[in-house]
């Protein structure tokens, strides 16, 4: 029986990429690929971009994003869309991908003005950050390059995950999956 309070039971919870598999009940089947995993920063369909003087690259294995990345000489302030997240309001959430930046060098910013205003910006410059949004919200961070930095084949890790633990870097798995069997 499904947990309820006559029939109290543990409730596992998984995480990682999982396969799913979906029946009518008789001779159709189909299998999805859903997320369960940690990183919530989808940067899956990123281009090779350059922003003034500074060329991003991203790294792909599998549709997956490995790493992005950057090289050159900054002559303005240069930045690089890295995804889409939404965050909700009194969650906590731990950005992470920037070693050895600074606030004068490079970083990985989520920069929003509603869910993490002035004085609590998501920022990644030489390693993790955690900050707790104060409004539900979904918003593009970025990878910044500040004026006059020179950057030679510098590597970002980005990820945004829930809760105020940094953990290793893992590639976002979307959540819809793709079809395994091509079952039509």
């Amino acid at each position: 029986p499904a947990p309820n309070p006559d029939y109290p039971q543990t409730i596992n919870t998984v995480t990682g990429r999982q396969v799913v598999t979906i029946s009518d009940g008789g001779s159709q089947s189909q299998e999805y690929e859903v997320n369960l995993g940690k990183n919530l920063l989808s940067s899956n369909s990123l281009a090779v971009t350059t922003n003034n003087g500074i060329t991003f690259t991203p790294f792909y294995e599998d549709g997956r994003l490995l790493y992005i990345i950057a090289n050159g000489t900054a002559t303005a302030n240069a930045s690089y869309s890295i995804g889409d997240i939404s965050v909700e309001t009194g969650k906590a959430y731990t950005i992470s991908g920037s070693e050895n930046g600074s606030g004068s060098t490079y970083r990985i910013w989520g920069n929003s003005s509603t869910a993490f205003p002035s004085g609590n910006r998501l920022v990644s410059e030489n390693g993790a950050t955690t900050r707790i949004a104060t409004a539900d919200e979904t918003f593009s961070p970025y990878i910044q390059v500040l004026s006059g930095t020179t950057v030679n084949n510098i590597r970002f890790y980005p990820q945004i995950e829930l809760g105020s633990t940094a953990t290793t870097y893992a590639p976002y798995i979307s959540h819809f999956g793709k079809n395994l069997l091509d079952i039509q």
